[in-house]
């Protein structure tokens, strides 16, 4: 279940000390990270939902991005900025910048959400479920490792990789930009999911 994550494998310029906190709480939160759906456990699931930890426990001023994983990671960058830009992020996140464990909550239940949002558009466009489908394809591999330049001394650049990421990022875009409340309402959901575990689990009110 617990992927080997490391810090050079984010979308941010993190040290060991935000990992191990992330880790921390994961093992903390062990029974309730392990009820996630079993289409979770995998590598690019894992690397997001830091990520999105990530973007939730620390302010903006105490983030800087990975130029290069910015490019490689297009469509991971794209969910967390696209989920950021929502209202409902805006509200919940002087909570989530005060408490890192109702971070982490939040990251896993709004995450859940998304997945499941954004499976139901896939139903009603085929092209984009063909591309989210090739997208999968690499979802427990680092690709990182394919656009390295050693990495590329071996295979060519990967072309239909980065073409079917780019076909992806460009429909969540406009998923985001078409259906602004329905994607609102579904990230709701996971924080009204992440604020009621929070309260069962430490019997208290964020």
């Amino acid at each position: 279940m617990f992927t080997d994550i490391k810090k050079n494998e984010s979308l941010f310029l993190i040290n060991d000390t935000v990992l191990d906190r992330f880790n921390i709480i994961r093992k903390e939160l062990e029974l309730i990270t392990l009820s996630i759906p079993p289409s979770f456990d995998c590598f690019q699931i894992w690397n997001i939902f830091v990520d999105f930890w990530i973007k939730a426990a620390f302010s903006k001023e105490d983030l800087i991005e990975h130029p290069h994983h910015s490019l490689i990671y297009i469509v991971r960058k794209t969910i967390i900025y696209e989920a950021f830009q929502l209202q409902a992020v805006h509200r919940v996140l002087p909570l989530t910048y005060k408490n890192d464990r109702f971070a982490y909550l939040f990251s896993l239940y709004t995450l859940i959400e998304l997945d499941q949002f954004f499976i139901s558009k896939t139903k009603q466009d085929a092209e984009y479920a063909s591309y989210l489908d090739d997208l999968l394809m690499y979802a427990s591999k680092d690709i990182s490792s394919y656009f390295d330049e050693s990495f590329q001394t071996l295979e060519s650049y990967p072309k239909q990789l980065a073409v079917t990421q780019a076909k992806v990022f460009k429909k969540i875009t406009e998923i985001a930009a078409e259906c602004p409340c329905e994607l609102n309402e579904a990230v709701e959901n996971g924080i009204k999911a992440a604020k009621d575990m929070y309260y069962l689990l430490y019997d208290t009110f964020i």
